[in-house]
């Protein structure tokens, strides 16, 4: 597992320097108008179902990837984006940074 640390042989370093920097841009802009940075991590298929059912407690496949965000109070996780290094392309993240910013907004997150 690594958090808002891109590599993986699936993708280019290219695409991987453009991953991370939507994300930082993201979490800037996110910064100016006083939201909560969105956390992002990376795990290969089996371990990105894992942390899913451990932060929700829900038994559901992350097919490329998926925006968790806490739904009742008693949920304690930062909102996060969970990105399956097996499945995704360079097309996941920015439809899972769509989600975190309708959250941003108090927004539905849900597809």
């Amino acid at each position: 597992m690594s958090e808002n640390n891109f590599s993986s042989k699936r993708f280019t370093k290219e695409q991987g320097s453009k991953i991370n920097n939507a994300v930082k841009n993201f979490n800037k802009f996110l910064n100016t108008v006083n939201a909560e940075p969105i956390k992002v991590l990376f795990f290969d298929a089996d371990n990105s179902t894992k942390y899913k059912e451990a932060v929700t407690g829900k038994k559901s496949k992350v097919t490329k990837g998926t925006f968790l965000a806490p739904k009742t109070p008693s949920q304690f996780f930062e909102p996060t984006i969970v990105l399956n290094l097996e499945s995704s392309d360079e097309t996941t993240i920015p439809h899972e940074l769509v989600h975190a910013y309708l959250y941003s907004l108090n927004m539905n997150p849900e597809d």
